[in-house]
């Protein structure tokens, strides 16, 4: 589980988050969208462990991640995040990728390639790689430290919708059949409704409205882009 319990955070005396509380369960996935700038970035890094928050708390599994002065690192958190620009290393192999952050239960790297269709890429270098490749790449890499949470930033923004279709249905397979609670940041508001679990909107780094266990009810696109619009412009 994830769970963000009222963070604010400022840069350079700026404020990026004010007051931002939400929650994502095991096995599901929660949307969050919101304008650029809106702060979407900044928190799921704050919930990776790569930035501090000012205030507030980031409770992981139960356990307190970030509170006050003590914040545990990155590596202890069991946290994958998959950044817009996938950060995928030059200088390694597809399978040197994986080998770099593989734990030695459950499913072997080798399975793992070929789940994701990348079984005689082992050799390859990422530019050697085409743009779903390299998703499937940064997907598998995520995967490969048996993260109980994923957070991903706009990864599959460039891609063409076919690509981004398939790549996403790879992904909510693996947090459903393995139970492991996922933020994915999107601008996709049909993307959002059709495959999400739960949905947020951060407008000007407040979370302005949080649906919960969304299937629960039918919400449609004109809800959400009116919610958006409201907020946006201070309707």
């Amino acid at each position: 589980m994830i769970q963000v319990n009222q963070v604010s955070f400022s840069r350079n005396k700026k404020p990026i988050l004010r007051d931002v509380s939400l929650q994502a369960e095991p096995g599901q996935c929660l949307a969050l969208l919101g304008p650029s700038g809106a702060g979407k970035t900044s928190l799921l890094r704050i919930i990776a462990g790569l930035e501090t928050p000012d205030s507030g708390e980031v409770i992981l599994s139960a356990q307190v991640a970030t509170k006050g002065a003590f914040a545990a690192p990155p590596e202890e958190r069991k946290t994958s995040m998959i950044f817009q620009s996938l950060a995928l290393w030059p200088h390694m192999t597809v399978e040197q990728h994986i080998a770099f952050v593989e734990r030695g239960d459950g499913e072997t790297g080798k399975d793992l390639l070929t789940r994701m269709k990348l079984d005689g890429k082992e050799k390859h270098y990422p530019d050697q790689l085409s743009g779903g490749e390299k998703q499937r790449l940064a997907i598998a890499r995520a995967l490969a430290s048996k993260p109980r949470r994923l957070l991903l930033d706009e990864p599959f923004s460039n891609l063409d919708e076919i690509l981004k279709e398939n790549l996403l249905s790879l992904f909510l397979e693996q947090v459903r059949t393995q139970n492991i609670a996922s933020i994915i940041v999107t601008h996709n508001v049909n993307e959002a409704i059709e495959k999400a679990d739960s949905m947020a909107i951060m407008v000007s780094g407040r979370i302005k409205k949080f649906w919960i266990n969304k299937k629960d009810r039918i919400i449609t696109r004109k809800e959400v882009l009116e919610c958006f619009e409201e907020y946006r412009y201070g309707k």
